[in-house]
Parts: C-alpha cells; sequence; structure tokens
C-alpha cells in the first residue's frame, strides 16, 4: 500500500507554491466552476478534495510554467526528495482516470476496476474494498507504483449509471485521462457535463407531453414517420423494444439535414415523454415518479451516445467497392445491414443502402441476379415512397422492362407471362435475404422512412485505360438516352 502522507505531500507542496500566486488560483477555482458548485451540493468538502486533485493531476497552470503541479514537482524536485523515492512520483504521471466498472471486490484487500477498452485492473485499496460492490460504476484516478495500482485520487464518485457500448466508445475516443475531475464533478453535480440531471425534466401529464413532441416532429417534417403513438407502443413492449430503444430510434431517423435547433426540440420533447410514460415495469408509475421514490444512491441510469459515424466507415467502403467491383460492393451493403439489424438501428439513410444493394447487382449484367436487384429497388421505395433516385433507378431499369408497347402483340402474352416470372423470382430471392429481416423488422416497430429526399448522385464510366472516371455534369448520360447527364438520370 502507499505509505500515509505519500499524495499529500504533492498537494501540500503545490498548495505552498499557488498560495504566492492567488491571480492564478483565482483563474482555477473559474475554470472548474467551484463557486457555482458549493452554491448547488452540500458536500462542499468533496469538491475541496476533488479540485485539489484537479490541480496536482490535470490543470496546466501558468503558476507551474505551463505544467500540471504533479509534472513540476517531478521536474524541478525543489524539496530536495533521494532519486528512489522521486522515481515513485514519476510513476504517477502515467495515472488512468475515468470510470470503470467494478468487476470484483477482494475486502479488506483490493478491487479489480474493468476500464472501458475491456482492460482490468487488481487495484490495492482497503478503503474503496470494504465499500464498492461488484456490478458498480464508478470514477477513479489509479496509477502503477512498484508494480502495483493503488488509487492516488483523493474521491472514488459513485456513478448512478452503465455505460452502453456506443458510450464506451465515444469515451476511449476523449483519451486515456479526459475524464479529469472537473468532467466528473459537471457529470456527478449536474452542471453540464453528459449525465442525466433530473431537476431539468419536466412534470406533465402524458397527454400534454406527448402534444409536445408530436408537434415537435411535424416541425421537423417526420410526422409521417412516426408519432407519440410509436413510442407508446415501444414503450409498453420493453421485452422486445429495449430501454435505450426509442431514443437512439429517433437518434437515427433525424433526416441529415435537419437543423441542430429541430434536432435539440426532438431529443427535449420525447425525453419529456418518455420520462412522463407509465411503464408496466414500473407497476404503471412513470420514470419519473419512480426515481422520485427512489434514494439517490440507488438510481441506476443506462448511458448512451449515438452518431452515423458508428456506420460511415462501412458506407464509406460499400459505396468505394461500387463503381469498380459491385459483386464485392453488394456484400459489403449485406454485412451492414445484418449490423444495423443486429443492433436494432433503423438509419434513415437505408433505403439508399437498399437501392444501392440492387444496382449492385444490375451492373453485374448477370441475368442470374438481375431479378433480386429489381426487387431491392423496389424495397427501397417501399421503406421510402419518395426516394428521388430510387424513382428514377425504377424509371431507368424496371419500368422499361414491363413496358410491352413496342413488342409485336403476339408475343405480349408471352412476354408478360417472362415479366411475372422475373418478378417472382426476384420477390422469392429476396424474401430469403438480411434486406427482408431488416424491412420486417421497421415494419414491425411501425416505423416509416418516408421524407423528401434530394439526391445528388456520383456516377462513374469505364475509361479507355479501364480506370473509372466521375461523370461530369455535361457528359453523355451512362443509362444511352442520348441527353446530357445533368439533363436525363443526374437532374
Amino acid at each position: 500500500m502507499l505509505r500515509k502522507g505519500f499524495l499529500g505531500l504533492v498537494s501540500d507542496w503545490m498548495t505552498s507554491i499557488l498560495d504566492k500566486y492567488p491571480r492564478n488560483l483565482a483563474t482555477a477555482i473559474e475554470t472548474f466552476g467551484m463557486k457555482s458548485l458549493f452554491r448547488r451540493v452540500d458536500s462542499a468538502e468533496d469538491l475541496g478534495m476533488l479540485f485539489s486533485e484537479w490541480l496536482v493531476f490535470d490543470h496546466q497552470s501558468p503558476a507551474f510554467d505551463g505544467m500540471t503541479g504533479l509534472a513540476y514537482f517531478c521536474s524541478r524536485d525543489t524539496l530536495g526528495l533521494p532519486e528512489r523515492e522521486l522515481m515513485a512520483y514519476r510513476e504517477l504521471l502515467d495515472f488512468k482516470v475515468g470510470y470503470f466498472e467494478v468487476t470484483a471486490v477482494r475486502p479488506a484487500q483490493s478491487v479489480t476496476l474493468q476500464d472501458m477498452e475491456g482492460e482490468e485492473y487488481v487495484v490495492a485499496d482497503i478503503n474503496s474494498s470494504m465499500n464498492l460492490i461488484a456490478g458498480e460504476t464508478i470514477w477513479a484516478r489509479i496509477a502503477s507504483i512498484s508494480g502495483v495500482y493503488h488509487i492516488v485520487g483523493s474521491q472514488v464518485l459513485r456513478a448512478s449509471f452503465t455505460y452502453s457500448p456506443g458510450m464506451k466508445r465515444t469515451i476511449v475516443q476523449w483519451g486515456k485521462n479526459a475524464v479529469d475531475a472537473k468532467r466528473a464533478t459537471d457529470i456527478k453535480y449536474g452542471a453540464g457535463g453528459t449525465g442525466t440531471n433530473e431537476s431539468k425534466k419536466e412534470r406533465l401529464p402524458e397527454k400534454e407531453a406527448a402534444e409536445e413532441f408530436d408537434a415537435a416532429l411535424s416541425a421537423a417534417g417526420m410526422n409521417d414517420m412516426l408519432s407519440s403513438t410509436t413510442i407508446k407502443k415501444w414503450a409498453n413492449n420493453e421485452r422486445k423494444f429495449p430501454l435505450g430503444f426509442p431514443m437512439k430510434t429517433v437518434f437515427f431517423l433525424m433526416p441529415e439535414d435537419l437543423t441542430n435547433k429541430k434536432r435539440d426540440r426532438i431529443a427535449s420533447t420525447l425525453q419529456t415523454y418518455l420520462s412522463n410514460l407509465p411503464r408496466k415495469s414500473l407497476k404503471g408509475k412513470t420514470p419519473l415518479q419512480a426515481s422520485a421514490e427512489q434514494n439517490p444512491e440507488e438510481r441506476h441510469l443506462e448511458m448512451d451516445i449515438y452518431g452515423y459515424k458508428d456506420y460511415a466507415d462501412d458506407v464509406h467502403t460499400a459505396n468505394g467497392l461500387m463503381p469498380h467491383d459491385p459483386e464485392k460492393a453488394y456484400v459489403a451493403y449485406e454485412r451492414l445491414v445484418q449490423r444495423l439489424l443486429d443492433e436494432k438501428v433503423p438509419i434513415i439513410t437505408a433505403f439508399r443502402i437498399f437501392c444501392n444493394a440492387g444496382l449492385c447487382l444490375l451492373m453485374q449484367q448477370d441475368e442470374r441476379v438481375e431479378s433480386l436487384g429489381f426487387e431491392l429497388i423496389r424495397a427501397s421505395l417501399r421503406l421510402n415512397p419518395l426516394y428521388d433516385f430510387g424513382l428514377r433507378q425504377k424509371e431507368r431499369c424496371i419500368d422499361p422492362y414491363y413496358d410491352l408497347s413496342s413488342a409485336p402483340k403476339k408475343d405480349r402474352v408471352f412476354l408478360k407471362a417472362m415479366a411475372s416470372l422475373v418478378e417472382e423470382d426476384g420477390q422469392r430471392r429476396y424474401r430469403r435475404t438480411i434486406f427482408r429481416k431488416y424491412e420486417k423488422f421497421l415494419e414491425d416497430a411501425g416505423i416509416s422512412l418516408k421524407y423528401k429526399t434530394v439526391t445528388t448522385p456520383t456516377l462513374y464510366q469505364p475509361r479507355e485505360d479501364g480506370k473509372m472516371a466521375k461523370i461530369g455534369r455535361n457528359d453523355p448520360c451512362y443509362c444511352g438516352s442520348g441527353k446530357k447527364f445533368k439533363k436525363c438520370c443526374g437532374r
């Protein structure tokens, strides 16, 4: 275990230095948000300890030549410590701070903590081993000293939530030491962090909250996609639609060109509606009612975060393959839809994925897959009947196939029968694909992707040297109409 006073020595030394620089100290207090936080919380002592820790480990202060207090202490050694002892302080510089899940506890010995990347640390800390329990989420600062991990921060904060995979990925992207003491207080005390601030949730009658959410959807042009009735359906079937499903779903259903103001209005009215919606799992109470009746330490929420960028790499990979290797591109689109289905994500651009996958099959110029290509384009229009690019592809690829006006009358019955066989074959093939399963997932959830789209396609054609070149606006259209691209399929 750490010897008594090991960490206090740095803190006391730092305080004596900062006393000589009151202006720098005032700047640090303002940056940390100390004044406003003292007015909000019961325990100013907790914040005082975290503030001191922040100055030692995290805050790069002018008083310490732009370094943290600990880095300055180790580089200057103004106390003349023995080299062996100074080496132990230098090991503190390689600390890890943030949120951990408690995976195991050995009373009076140690706790095992798992970070957001899944790496585990056995931490020697008697006090924590007597107070923490397996399954909890905590904020803490740990470091390895002489090969043994210790809790080196002044505080261990219990968090009233667990993290979902999306939130874990985001925290990892913040960096190893991004969740410092200031961010931890933001979350714990509701001072603008990413946590849930119960006081901001309005208590409204269910009907009024539903009307406000529907009005926000209507203002964003999303009222054809879903409604408060759909949200209530999900809330009443928590086995099929888990707790975080409504918020994640609505996020991914927002059109790409929606303004931030409209996005924020939808998110806030949805959160209010969900908080005022009675749940079977809460014995008919709303989440707000159930939360108010609990002890604050017992509240346990699920924290998650979402972003289109989670799927951007998959989309770009498939799109990049499409011009020169449509067969591999189709497989990439299949994998993408499989992932969306596994993670229950009704992404607003799904109809584009369906249409592109269908075009990949048609680009192969193989009669064996042509019928499925037709059906995928039709499916994209079932998802969004207003999809402009899909309508153009139906007009260009499918409609001529069924137009028998130029065929001899004696052949029309036969050609019509052949067209019906092709359509039936496409439907049969489609039923066995992951695309049909994904379409059914949307149907079962009562989700529509209907909204007016404006698509400017980026298309390519082969050059004489075999490479692919982007079609210019004034180039002849690839469909063979004889018109310029901008006046035909590119309009």
